[in-house]
């Protein structure tokens, strides 16, 4: 069968600068914050970053978890962040209105996690603005997200509640690390996922497009 032509481009990813929100939470300037970001789905895997986030809890007590953008599981999730006793330590931001107040709360947070399943194998745009802000990332290791570099993020198997645990708890000990995924996340943007290099790449992959075409035809 004929195959039509393909190529993996980045995508298109502008750092602008965000404002840290950390002042709008009720939490001391030694929180240690971890975000999920995006609408609130069971694909975001919030009852596994739940689980892995009450016993970091109790490791790492400064430890809290924001939850930003739209709960679209209704009641279950407050009740499920209740049965773990957890009120304390989570805050929900709501509906963002707007990608200026998305890349702020992105800001506000140390660590951002991004554990996605299952996916479509899409481009994550919320971790591609994470690493934008230097903000280290843990994923799920599996579709696009295994091809994030590995100083950048710490890549987990996807559906483990410990691995998790272990990931956010290294991350929560070390501001060293922190800083030095961030750096490397918002390098690999700075390099892959510019308007320059990005263009480079489509016309690349349609000057290849036309060879092969002219060949064929020829």
């Amino acid at each position: 069968g004929h195959s039509a032509p393909n190529a993996i481009i980045p995508q298109l990813i502008t750092p602008f600068d965000g404002q840290s929100r950390r002042g709008d939470l009720p939490y001391s300037d030694e929180a240690i914050i971890f975000a999920s970001l995006g609408q609130i789905t069971p694909a975001k895997q919030p009852e596994t970053i739940l689980q892995a986030f009450r016993q970091l809890q109790t490791a790492v007590p400064e430890a809290r978890l924001l939850f930003v953008g739209e709960n679209l599981m209704g009641d279950s999730l407050d009740a499920l962040i209740s049965s773990l006793e957890l009120d304390a330590f989570v805050w929900q931001t709501g509906h963002v209105p707007d990608l200026a107040a998305f890349v702020d709360w992105i800001h506000t947070a140390d660590v951002v996690i991004n554990v996605r399943y299952p996916t479509m194998g899409e481009t994550s745009a919320t971790a591609l603005r994470a690493m934008a802000a230097q903000r280290p990332l843990i994923v799920y290791d599996h579709g696009w997200y295994s091809e994030i570099p590995d100083d950048a993020a710490r890549k987990i198997p996807v559906n483990d509640e410990s691995a998790l645990y272990q990931a956010m708890k290294a991350l929560a000990q070390s501001p060293t690390t922190r800083q030095k995924m961030g750096q490397a996340g918002q390098q690999y943007v700075l390099t892959h996922c510019q308007p320059a290099q990005v263009a480079r790449q489509y016309i690349t992959f349609l000057e290849q497009v036309v060879a092969k075409y002219r060949m064929a035809n020829t």
